[in-house]
């Protein structure tokens, strides 16, 4: 993809409002709210990271096999279409120690059997 200049050279349709970089105020001022954001755990760590993408992927296999998924937030909720016992409750689909989804995200599924009425 080219990045297409204007007649003044500057990419986008009017020049920038500066073009100097950060100053020594501004950098502390950064580091001082990254560290308050970080120090009231609101960013999210590497390990966490690569939990939620691991349960969100097994959640994504889970779609395949006759469930709906809904999103909430940054979580999934999903209920399973299986004709299974009515009234079963589970903690976790795939709650095994072998599985990540155990450390991770508390799933639960509500099975939807055929009831009487």
């Amino acid at each position: 993809m080219s990045k297409v200049k204007n007649n003044n050279g500057y990419h986008g349709v009017t020049e920038p409002i500066s073009l100097s970089g950060p100053t020594e105020k501004y950098l502390m001022q950064t580091a001082e709210v990254e560290k308050y954001l970080s120090d009231a755990r609101l960013y999210e760590r590497q390990d966490e990271a690569i939990l939620r993408e691991e349960v969100l992927g097994k959640l994504d296999q889970v779609e395949q096999f006759s469930t709906e998924i809904y999103y909430f937030a940054s979580f999934k909720i999903f209920f399973s279409l299986a004709a299974v016992d009515e009234g079963t409750t589970s903690r976790s689909m795939m709650g095994t120690s072998e599985n990540p989804l155990r450390a991770g995200l508390e799933i639960m599924v509500w099975s939807l059997g055929h009831g009487d009425g």
